[in-house]
Formats: structure tokens, sequence, C-alpha cells
């Protein structure tokens, strides 16, 4: 270890600015270079364009729609399957098979189980 890596201890009087600001950066190293590389690399980074949730996308297939995981729970629920049924065959919980069920709706657009049964997943 170089002698201006070691930890900083006491702060003397006659400790020298330009010896303390070398143990700070020392100390504080990877901190610095975390900051340098996040500052370079963040103008290679592209923007994701804002998706507006507001817009209507019963346009869109159904499979680009909904989460594979959604896929599974629709096909299952159209089949005529309960919830226990469903969290059963998927090793999920109720809640998890009700809050999928509640993001299909709003995604496809749709109010019921029976209307699952029309579109085609």
């Amino acid at each position: 270890m170089y002698v201006w890596e070691q930890p900083i201890g006491r702060l003397s009087s006659d400790i020298s600015f330009s010896e303390f600001s070398v143990k700070i950066f020392a100390n504080f190293r990877p901190l610095v270079y975390g900051i340098i590389v996040r500052l370079i690399l963040h103008q290679f980074v592209t923007e994701k364009p804002e998706v507006n949730k507001e817009k209507d996308c019963r346009h869109l297939p159904y499979a680009e729609l909904l989460s594979p995981r959604e896929i599974e729970v629709a096909r299952l629920a159209s089949k005529g399957l309960t919830n226990a049924q469903i969290a059963d065959e998927l090793c999920i919980s109720i809640v998890t098979v009700k809050r999928h069920l509640a993001t299909i709706f709003k995604k496809s657009g749709i109010t019921s189980r029976r209307d699952l049964t029309d579109i085609n997943i």
C-alpha cells in the first residue's frame, strides 16, 4: 500500500494541503472513478421513448401486449379454470393470479373472463 493510500487517521496541522488532497482522493477513489465512468457512459445511453399508457392498444396482437406469464394465465382462465386452479397449475399465489387477470383486462380492454374466450390467445 502506498503512503497516500493509508487511512487518513488524525489530521494534524503540519499536514500540507496537497498531502491531504491525495489522501482524500485515495480514500474516495472508487466513488470518483464511478462518477467519471457514469459521466462518460451517459452520453452513449439512448433514451427510451415515452410510452403513452393512455394510448389504445387494442389494434396490437395480444401476444405483443401481454407478458408470457399473463398469456399463460389468460389461456388457463379462458379454459374455465378458477383462480385457485390457475394458481395451483402455475405454482403462484391466488393474489398473483388476480393481479395478472386485472392487468390482462386492462391491457386488452376486456371486462370479464367470458371475453377471454373471444380473443385468441
